[in-house]
Parts: structure tokens; sequence; C-alpha cells
């Protein structure tokens, strides 16, 4: 009776250090989650490659394929498109390998093959577009006008990650009523975003506000710090565009590796 006892205690330490082994393995193979490309991806000279793991049985994955093939269509010989079936003998352990938990999940990188963008089980298309068109040069940062008022000085001295500019006159009632939005979005995300509000009769407004595409009053544009268009808006902030906005930006920053 003894010895049975003794013969269960030792499967249970064993049992027990087996498990946590097993968990140090698991630790250690997320801890390597590929920061470069692999090299069995590296052909040609795109300049960006995009790896998307999918499931045939996916459907949202299905509802992007059109969306990820017009997006291979416009860029061309700029993006290397690889998809990679999470069920596929082949690409189990580097499905385990970038810790793929769910799908479509996406991974972006540059031409020099670092990983630049990272986006687990779509949260939003939009987005993914967007950090496409920026790695492939679809979009192109929007320079400041030579000729401008001194009003675009808080775009240039910005140190924040993130920039909402609004653009406004001064007959413009919904702008008069938005401009203390604007503000209370930098009060709450000070670390992270700055607002700047132009109008129309400043040097330098109009041509900038074109750059961006937006016509209605009060329109906004968050920018990056290179002026890379994230996300715009033609018509006055609600409380659910402030998060929307705010959503926008937790999603880059998660994505960053």
């Amino acid at each position: 009776m003894i010895l049975k006892r003794t013969h269960f205690l030792l499967l249970v330490v064993l049992s027990g250090l087996l498990f946590g082994m097993s968990l140090l393995v698991t630790a250690s193979v997320r801890a390597e989650v590929p920061q470069t490309l692999p090299k069995r991806f590296q052909t040609g000279a795109p300049r960006a490659t995009l790896l998307e793991f999918y499931a045939q049985w996916c459907h949202t994955c299905q509802r992007m394929e059109p969306i990820i093939n017009r997006l291979e269509r416009e860029a061309g010989q700029d993006l290397r498109l690889v998809r990679l079936d999470i069920e596929a003998l082949g690409n189990k352990s580097l499905s385990h390998q970038y810790e793929v938990s769910g799908t479509p999940t996406y991974f972006l990188y540059d031409k020099e093959g670092k990983l630049i963008f990272k986006m687990e089980e779509l949260i939003s298309s939009s987005l993914l577009q967007t950090m496409v068109y920026k790695a492939t040069g679809l979009s192109k940062a929007v320079k400041l006008p030579k000729r401008r008022s001194d009003g675009f000085q808080a775009i240039e001295t910005s140190q924040n990650p993130f920039l909402l500019v609004s653009f406004h006159d001064e007959q413009c009632v919904p702008c008069k009523n938005a401009n203390g939005f604007t503000a209370l979005l930098e009060e709450n995300y000070a670390d992270t975003l700055s607002t700047v509000e132009l109008t129309l009769d400043e040097e330098g407004v109009k041509k900038y506000r074109k750059s961006f595409s937006l016509r209605s009053m009060p329109s906004y544009a968050l920018i990056d710090q290179e002026g890379f268009l994230l996300m715009k808006q033609d018509k006055a902030l609600s409380p659910a565009d402030k998060k929307t906005i705010w959503r926008y930006i937790q999603l880059i920053q998660a994505g960053q590796p």
C-alpha cells in the first residue's frame, strides 16, 4: 500500500515537472516570433511583404480575399503577398512560431525584411489597407506647403506620434461647437495625440486641406509624425467619433513590434 502511494506521488511530481518544462518550451518558442522576414519568403525585391495566415473555413478570411487581391493588384511588384493556410501540414510549425491564435492574422514587413506591423484576427480592413499603402508607396506623406502661416508651427514641432488636424472657418457654426471637442481629445491623450486647428483664411491651409481630399466644414485628418494620412472625416466629430479615433490609434500602436 505504501509502495503504491509512493509510485502515485512520483507520478504526480513527474507530471508537474513535465508540465513545467512544456511551459518553458512554449515560452521559448513565443520569444522567437520573427522580427525579420524568414529567408524562405525573401524572393525578388518588393517594397513590402504581407504574410496572411488564414483557414479555408474562416468566413472573415473569405470576405477579406477580394480586398487583399485588390491590394496586390494596386501595389504590383511593390508587394509580395504570402498566403499561409494554418491547417496545411507545412505551415503548422510556422503558425505556432508566429503565435497565430485566430484567423485572419497579418504580418507586414518592409523592404529590408523588418516587421513593421501586425494585426491579429482582423479588426480593421481600412487600417490594414492604410499600412500596406504606406509600406508600398501607394500613399505619400503629405508635405506642408512652402508658404504657410504660423498656425502650421504646431504641426512642425509636435513630438507626439499622432496628430489630429481640424479645418474650419469663422463662418462655420458646427466648427465653433467642435473646437472644444478636439482640445478635450488632446487633454485626455496628451502623451500620444496632439491637436491642431487651422482656419481656411490662414496662408497655405486651403492647399494643405486639399491634399487630404477634404471638402466639408469642419473636417479632420489624423496623421502620423511622418505626415502619412491614417484616417479622415468630412464632418463634425461626435462622441462616438472620439472613441473611433482613439481606437484607431490603439490598433496602430498594438500592431507595432
